[in-house]
């Protein structure tokens, strides 16, 4: 990972260097103290083609395939994190405004999946998706923070800095997803008209739904390639208004051993994306 100076440097020739995970791992055991936020050096997990030029999105070569970097800012109780993610790796440390009110941290999650062929044919399309995949998986996080370009603030010490690296391992497995295209007319044609007008229309005659019902998934590693199907078939049901084929859906999901609360968060990104 790339480290940079402060916010206000914007070509990868000042960067100070480069450093790896272990030395990471060091510096949040100890950081350094700093008065202004402004001061504080910076991480980017990507790679660039031209050291000369910025983190600008053309001259993007790749992202870190261990490591992902999230922000969590208020969204979410550090004692929740660690819960949830007690059997995988990260590294996680308050961020320089963090309180005991009000948690705000930043994790690094040791992951696998990276596959830019998922993602898409072009940069444009990588760029989106990679965003709707970490919105999907991770919508707690804050999504400004999720571009690939990003870079964060490496950790300052401060009254209330708290850090935990958690060393199990196991890496949690990121599926690629592909955000859904309401096109002009909705799905397969006419469902934003039928949307608009509040009525219901079959979805289990939708291909989105269809391909989701007569597929059998595996659950391995987070439910493998029935990530996207799912979703996009939850998307699809609520854009018709039928509850019924949804209820169809998520038996389905259930049965195949996607937990009560992959469902729900499911369900709220997909209500979210359709308006409903």
């Amino acid at each position: 990972m790339i480290i940079i100076p402060n916010r206000f440097i914007t070509k990868i020739e000042q960067a100070i260097g480069t450093v790896d995970i272990d030395a990471l791992k060091e510096y949040v055991k100890s950081p350094t103290e700093f008065e202004r936020k402004d001061d504080v050096p910076m991480m980017c997990m990507a790679e660039f083609w031209n050291d000369e030029l910025g983190r600008a999105y053309y001259n993007f070569k790749s992202i870190d395939d261990e490591w992902l970097a999230l922000d969590v800012d208020d969204n979410m109780k550090i004692s929740d994190f660690m819960t949830q993610f007690s059997d995988y790796d990260y590294i996680l440390y308050t961020s320089f405004n963090h309180t005991a009110e009000h948690h705000k941290f930043r994790v690094l999650l040791h992951y696998c999946g990276l596959d830019y062929s998922l993602l898409g044919a072009n940069l444009d399309e990588i760029k989106s998706n990679w965003h709707f995949t970490l919105e999907t998986m991770f919508p707690w996080a804050d999504k400004n923070a999720m571009d690939m370009t990003r870079a964060f603030y490496l950790p300052a010490a401060r009254p209330e800095y708290f850090y935990h690296i958690n060393e199990t391992g196991k890496k949690f497995y990121l599926p690629m997803m592909k955000r859904p295209i309401l096109k002009t007319e909705g799905y397969d044609g006419i469902i934003a008209k039928h949307y608009k007008n509040n009525t219901t229309i079959d979805a289990r005659r939708k291909k989105n739904v269809e391909y989701y019902l007569s597929t059998s998934f595996n659950k391995i590693n987070g439910n493998g390639n029935s990530n996207t199907s799912l979703y996009n078939a939850i998307c699809t049901c609520l854009a018709c208004h039928d509850d019924s084929t949804l209820e169809e859906v998520l038996r389905k999901a259930r049965n195949e051993k996607w937990s009560e609360s992959e469902i729900r968060t499911k369900i709220k990104c997909a209500r979210r994306f359709v308006g409903r």
